[in-house]
């Protein structure tokens, strides 16, 4: 190799040769190429624990929510029924009503606690409409909006003159017709509260598949009732007794009456507390 063969080779090595070293301090070491991590980054670590405060609460809020739905689930696993069987070990018959598809009449109680019948005074309180419209919807799913509108607003109406909890009044009326305007028992009685011919003159009924007339029916004679029974302890049981037997019958038998009548009794008053 001649002279300029050998300058060139030497010029070539210097060039490669600069890229590994630091053109500035050959002596220096070559930079890091450790990434860092939160424990090593006083940045990160500050907002780390922002977003894991933040986190927190945001785990905190669907866990409380999950909660409540699971604890709607479970309660309303307990309590969505049909069929003429008990609600498993709550001993609450099941309240179907007739000829609704049992897969479609799904009954859901408000609390655990509302599986007890509700013995208070039936003093009028104000109901809110959505849950007049659960407890009516529950019993007769088939009913029209116009027709369930009338019901709720003729028995808030009616019940506020007459000063009646509301929720006896619908809980009456789904024990005798489940909400079925134009339901016709076996002895002759028509209608949502499900009144007997006899009683329709004091009642100011003329047409007793006309929801307004017949939920006003009701109301009075549950009116009624109650008014017979002023004073006593368990005036609301005796009153819903003699709803079904009629006062006379119970004012002969001291105030006592039948399993049957019990059972009546009770079941109107889980379904008043249900409301």
């Amino acid at each position: 190799m001649d002279g300029v063969g050998i300058v060139a080779a030497i010029i070539i090595v210097c060039f490669f040769s600069s890229f590994e070293l630091n053109p500035v301090n050959p002596a220096a070491p070559k930079p890091s190429t450790t990434i860092q991590t939160s424990e090593s980054t006083p940045e990160y670590n500050n907002n780390s624990s922002v977003v894991q405060q933040q986190s927190a609460q945001y785990q905190t809020q669907p866990q409380y929510q999950q909660s409540q739905y699971q604890s709607s689930q479970a309660y309303q696993a307990q309590t969505t029924q049909s069929g003429e069987q008990s609600l498993g070990d709550l001993g609450v018959q099941r309240l179907t009503p007739a000829g609704v598809d049992s897969t479609a009449a799904q009954y859901t109680q408000t609390s655990a606690t509302a599986q007890n019948p509700d013995y208070s005074a039936p003093i009028y309180q104000f109901v809110a409409y959505d849950r007049m419209d659960a407890v009516i919807k529950r019993y007769n799913p088939s009913l029209s909006e116009s027709e369930a509108n009338q019901i709720k607003m003729s028995t808030n109406l009616y019940c506020k003159e007459k000063d009646i909890d509301p929720r006896l009044a619908l809980a009456v009326m789904a024990r005798e017709s489940r909400f079925n305007p134009n339901a016709v028992s076996s002895s002759g009685a028509i209608g949502l509260g499900q009144i007997m011919p006899f009683n329709y003159a004091d009642l100011g009924i003329t047409n007793p598949n006309d929801i307004n007339q017949n939920v006003k029916g009701t109301v009075y004679y549950l009116s009624q009732k109650i008014a017979d029974w002023s004073g006593r302890s368990n005036q609301v049981q005796l009153a819903l007794a003699s709803y079904l037997r009629g006062t006379g019958d119970i004012q002969r038998s001291g105030g006592q009456y039948d399993d049957a009548a019990k059972a009546y009794v009770e079941e109107i008053l889980r379904i008043r507390a249900s409301i």
